[in-house]
């Protein structure tokens, strides 16, 4: 209750701040736009391995408040503050955890040339970024995964990657050529603070085909020098029988290092089917897949094979009454239950086959200006914990495992905030 006390406050005083720096009639003032988003997410499992899951209902409130200033014609910033309330209930027993963060803090400077068509951009802070704009639940494995071990993350609505660092961002032949820069920090997964390095491209040189390819070298640089002797502590390996692994008489290890390959693309036919009344979506293809962990570690990730995730997906054809409408599908190949904080192998079971397919129908729709309503039901990659060392783990372990959401929002001025 407190959190929330102070969340209001805050809210308060930045609403009082950002009103009166735009009625001030000086010269030479940053425009000042308020932003926020508020949002409502409920949902429960269905055929979960654990029976406790069936009767939890996990649901979240998210308040987010800041503002958005035109500091000059060449410089950007925002700020912007997150308050959430996780509630999980399953009958008489419930958990209610509060959370208040920074949701988006960064500033964005063009450099060289002209503002508008400057020579870069040069973007530092906390943002949200996403390299495969089309997808709406599965993908963007190249900043979002892990390479060892490669473990897979979903989250609803968001389809983003938390960015924390600097991102240098240049376009080419009329905005058809992107690439990206990106020098971030680890927030997500122990150990925290590395700092990883990659470059994406994106190409579309007509309006209905679109590619692109990217690299990432997770945790090339350690926080320092004391990080850099825990980190590249090698860490042993574990086989199915979660018995160490022996190689030329040696325990075999790995580190938390690795390398990152990325490549996508989308087809849109509409061009082609001039007259037909679609949405601006309607009928787009889309695909990407990934190899996470270029190098092979002895009998245990010897096969890259077993770490390349791949996905496509279709908006499907809604005419206009509804926004998007998606189906995405992924295969990934590996047998075991791959968890963020867990060992490099984890102990497979009787779901080693049956979760490498996986699926998410998403929904999403405008009813009013600023108010939209989301829906998703997914058989994915989600996790939270249950454990009292907080260690995240999946819930869906088979195709007929699956969870469903609802989640309702209003956007403060339809400034396209995420919920984190």
């Amino acid at each position: 209750m407190k959190n929330w006390i102070t969340y209001l406050l805050f809210l308060i005083i930045l609403t009082r701040v950002a009103e009166s720096m735009a009625n001030d009639s000086s010269v030479n003032k940053p425009s000042i736009t308020p932003i926020g988003i508020a949002s409502w997410t409920s949902g429960k499992m269905y055929n979960p391995r654990d029976p406790f899951d069936y009767r939890r209902w996990n649901q979240s409130m998210v308040g987010i408040m800041g503002v958005k200033s035109q500091v000059s014609p060449r410089l950007n910033t925002m700020i912007a503050l997150r308050a959430i309330e996780f509630l999980n209930r399953a009958d008489a027993l419930h958990d209610t955890k509060e959370k208040i963060s920074l949701s988006q803090v960064y500033g964005k400077l063009a450099i060289g040339g002209s503002p508008q068509q400057p020579w870069f951009n040069l973007i530092g802070g906390l943002t949200n970024y996403n390299y495969h704009t089309h997808t709406r639940h599965l993908g963007e494995y190249l900043l979002r995964s892990g390479a060892y071990v490669p473990f897979l993350v979903n989250d609803v609505d968001y389809a983003q990657y938390k960015a924390l660092g600097a991102q240098i961002n240049r376009s080419f032949l009329d905005g058809k050529l992107k690439n990206d820069i990106l020098m971030t920090s680890e927030r997500e997964t122990r150990p925290h603070g590395d700092f990883s390095l990659a470059y994406v491209v994106s190409y579309a040189p007509s309006p209905f085909f679109e590619f692109g390819a990217g690299v990432n070298f997770r945790r090339l640089f350690p926080l320092s020098l004391k990080k850099l002797e825990k980190n590249m502590r090698p860490y042993p390996l574990y086989d199915e029988r979660d018995s160490l692994v022996i190689e030329d008489g040696d325990t075999l290890t790995y580190t938390t290092q690795g390398t990152v390959l990325m490549a996508r693309a989308m087809f849109d036919p509409k061009p082609f089917l001039k007259g037909v009344p679609l949405g601006e979506k309607d009928l787009q293809l889309y695909s990407e897949i990934a190899l996470l962990g270029v190098k092979n570690y002895g009998t245990v990730y010897d096969n890259r094979k077993e770490r390349m995730p791949m996905m496509a997906g279709i908006h499907l054809p809604a005419f206009g009454f509804i926004d998007i409408v998606a189906f995405e599908i992924e295969y990934y190949g590996n047998p075991n239950r791959l968890n963020p904080d867990g060992k490099p192998i984890s102990k497979p079971d009787d779901y080693s086959k049956k979760d490498d397919w996986r699926w998410a129908i998403y929904a999403k729709h405008e009813i009013l200006p600023g108010f939209t309503v989301t829906a998703i039901a997914a058989s994915d990659h989600w996790r939270y914990s249950l454990n009292e060392d907080g260690r995240l783990e999946e819930r869906t372990l088979s195709t007929d495992q699956w969870h469903w959401k609802i989640k309702i929002a209003y956007d403060l001025g339809r400034s396209g905030l995420s919920y984190r």
